[in-house]
């Protein structure tokens, strides 16, 4: 008798938890999550496919410097969601161009001297990454 309980009771186990993951699953294949922006991996992407000339005028520290402006530029623009619930995402008409989040780069870091074309360059390798891993569209 204890050991059609104890199957019973496995079974009964099994059998919910593999609703509730196959629920969950096919909840996030309908609608994914919101995509987290790791900055460590979008500094190493950009870093890896800058071309020998921006590359060149550009320091480590001064990418580094450039992508939190980047970031600080789009979230003064409203365009960065902490809310990770997709339902409550509104939907955001705003564009901004590179030389908006240039000059926004600029006042913002006084000491960062590198040339407008390479930051630029740097600007449109993020946006390449973000809409990469989906974060922009």
């Amino acid at each position: 008798m204890s050991i059609w309980l104890a199957l019973l009771i496995f079974v009964m186990s099994l059998s919910l938890s593999g609703f509730f993951v196959f629920r969950d699953a096919k909840k996030f294949a309908l609608n994914p999550p919101t995509p987290l922006i790791d900055l460590d991996r979008m500094y190493d992407v950009i870093f890896e496919r800058l071309d020998e000339e921006t590359g060149g005028s550009i320091t480590p520290d001064e990418l580094s410097e450039i992508l939190n402006g980047f970031v600080v530029a789009l979230d003064k623009n409203d365009l960065v969601s902490e809310d990770l619930l997709q339902s409550q995402i509104k939907k955001l008409e705003t564009t901004l161009d590179n030389k908006t989040i240039l000059e926004a780069i600029k006042k913002n870091s006084d000491r960062l001297d590198v040339p407008d074309n390479a930051v630029l360059k740097v600007i449109d390798l993020a946006f390449t990454y973000l809409g990469e891993i989906n974060a922009v569209t």
